[in-house]
């Protein structure tokens, strides 16, 4: 059998075959053993590991979601406030709606663009905390009851919100969001 091995000699540096790269050897024995392999296998291994280790760990989604939706809802304290208009937010499990209370009825809010509506990633839900809750008592706002667009959470003209509790809920995390009747917004990990 031949066997082709790497020239590393001095002496063949020095005759002026270093040119030659691999020369052709006849030890009766092909390939690689199994001691080589291995250790080729180690070697892989061990920068896999260390290539893995260093990376760094990816986002969780509901962070970003989190930090969106709380931009949303003060973007629609603020409005409800400056135009003397009534801005809700219709919650869905796949994201959120804002809506508009303008001639009686609530409408989309087309208008606000990116923070007009908030798109959940598929792997994710918000979903409200079942628990009771005050209405408004003084409420100039009227809703029908057979009006198809209602908002979950909703700011009057004052600013003053409808207070609830959500839970905003992916793969890797799960967070309970609170926005206070005074449109404070509060999130805090679950484990």
């Amino acid at each position: 059998m031949m066997r082709l091995t790497l020239a590393t000699g001095i002496s063949d540096f020095v005759s002026g075959r270093s040119g030659q790269a691999l020369r052709v050897t006849d030890h009766g024995e092909a390939g690689l053993s199994l001691i080589e392999i291995m250790v080729a296998l180690f070697i892989i291994g061990l920068t896999t590991t260390v290539v893995v280790v260093t990376l760094p760990e990816a986002a969780d989604p509901a962070v970003k979601v989190r930090d969106d939706l709380e931009r949303q809802v003060s973007v629609l304290k603020r409005l409800s406030r400056t135009s003397g208009e009534a801005y809700g937010l219709d919650i869905e499990n796949n994201g959120t709606r804002a809506l508009v209370f303008r001639k009686g009825l609530w409408e989309p809010a087309d208008h606000l663009g990116e923070f007009g509506a908030l798109k959940l990633e598929p792997t994710m839900t918000l979903e409200p905390v079942e628990r009771e809750r005050r209405q408004f008592e003084n409420s100039r706002i009227l809703i029908p009851e057979d009006e198809p667009l209602s908002p979950e959470l909703w700011f009057g003209p004052s600013g003053i919100a409808t207070g609830k509790d959500y839970y905003l809920t992916s793969k890797r995390s799960r967070v309970r969001i609170h926005v206070e009747r005074n449109g404070d917004f509060r999130a805090e990990a679950e484990g």
